[in-house]
């Protein structure tokens, strides 16, 4: 479902057409507020919905502005990547980076996009429509498309299901995959888009899923060992519609997993409702996983800036834990995303402190405190463009997924 938003519409005909071209955010997930269109020059800035203050999502197309070089100007709000902005000349079918194809000015130390609020295209001679994002999208209709390439597999490998209906009375999709025959050595819990706006993390979790598929050691061990049950969308309102879903009014899902209050999301409140019901029948699950995404950008080269390298979030109880999963997974990894141990984030490091919770509890949290003996719960921040001087894309968010899944096959078999 497309949002409409009235107040986009009325900008881009109001501007756009005495320039000869319009933007708007009407595309799956748009999100965009023009200001105004001077020439060239678009003004522009993210619809923070209920996010109270800033966050950095947003999503756009461009019609009519073939052979035109256009400036996209995000004033003083950060909202530019370390790579440009995602393009797509396909209506979403392909992305790639801007930046591979633009000469924008360019950080010289890191060579990352030098400004964090502006970006320029330059439209070839038929690209009548172009749509731009923050990063790479990740929708219903990608899960679609990976569930459908492996449907000869369905009940045997994976099965689907909805989890509950949202706010909006939309499917949120669930799935079981790898050993689903209720014997399963081990039992794995995953989830990605708490935040509606981290897309990366759900390329991750599908290149983890995926590899039960393998026709590999490690493909055989998982059809025979483990069981995963994946949430890719809890937030999938805020997914269809474009939000950013980041402290949402009163607080958003990732801050939804409280002890002492009933949760507010009804995917918050069936996800626990789940996984109970789940340890009651098979007793503890042996891991719970959440995948994230950190914010825009930074510098990896700055002490506790954590934005530009993949790393785990540290919670002191399980510490020693967590860190030998890292452990494992710099060693077998084979993305060649740069994953290293020692970027592992401490409770108590940078932002990883208590006052970064004051809204609430998070899934890894409240699996803690519910199974203090469960094996293995953490939670992993996906980059949206860069690991560190390596370009991320698509392909390589899938491989660290892959990546997951081998250092989870070391971690519960030594």
């Amino acid at each position: 479902m497309i949002r409409p938003l009235v107040a986009v519409l009325v900008a881009a005909v109001s501007f756009g057409v005495a320039n000869g071209y319009t933007v708007d955010a009407e595309i799956p997930a748009g999100n965009i507020v023009v200001k105004s269109i001077e020439g060239d020059v678009v003004k522009l800035k993210q619809d923070f919905r209920d996010t109270p203050g800033h966050w950095i999502y947003w999503a756009f197309r461009v019609r009519g502005a073939a052979g035109r070089t256009l400036t996209f100007d995000f004033g003083d709000s950060a909202a530019v990547g370390s790579r440009g902005a995602a393009v797509s000349e396909d209506h979403g079918g392909h992305w790639r980076w801007s930046d591979f194809e633009r000469d924008d000015p360019r950080d010289p130390v890191t060579g990352d996009h030098a400004s964090y609020t502006t970006f320029t295209w330059k439209f070839g001679p038929d690209d009548n429509e172009v749509w731009f994002s923050q990063t790479f999208p990740y929708s219903q209709s990608d899960w679609e498309a990976f569930l459908a390439a492996h449907a000869a597999d369905y009940g045997r490998v994976f099965v689907t299901n909805t989890l509950c209906l949202s706010k909006k009375g939309r499917p949120v999709e669930a799935g079981r995959f790898g050993r689903i025959d209720g014997k399963a050595k081990y039992r794995m819990f995953v989830t990605s888009r708490h935040h509606c706006a981290e897309t990366t993390a759900t390329f991750v979790m599908e290149g983890l899923l995926s590899a039960v598929f393998g026709d590999d050691e490690l493909g055989r061990w998982m059809r025979e060992n483990i069981e995963i049950r994946a949430v890719p969308f809890v937030d999938k309102d805020g997914v269809v519609d474009g939000d950013q879903g980041k402290n949402r009014r009163p607080y958003d899902h990732c801050r939804d997993y409280n002890d002492d209050k009933p949760s507010i999301h009804p995917e918050i409140k069936a996800i626990r409702e789940m996984l109970e019901k789940w340890a009651k029948e098979s007793g503890t699950p042996s891991v719970v996983m959440d995948l994230h995404c950190p914010w825009l950008r930074g510098s990896w080269l700055k002490k506790d800036d954590s934005n530009e390298y993949i790393y785990a979030v540290g919670i002191k109880d399980v510490e020693p834990q967590q860190r030998r999963i890292c452990e494992i997974l710099e060693r077998v990894q084979e993305s060649g995303s740069g994953f290293l141990a020692s970027d592992y984030y401490a409770e108590g490091r940078g932002w990883n402190t208590g006052a970064n919770y004051k809204a609430g509890s998070t899934l890894t949290q409240w699996a803690i405190r519910t199974w203090p003996d469960a094996p293995l719960v953490v939670c992993f921040e996906i980059p949206f463009a860069n690991a560190r001087r390596m370009t991320l894309m698509p392909p390589t968010f899938r491989l660290f997924g892959r990546d997951i899944a081998l250092a989870l096959k070391a971690y519960l078999e030594p």
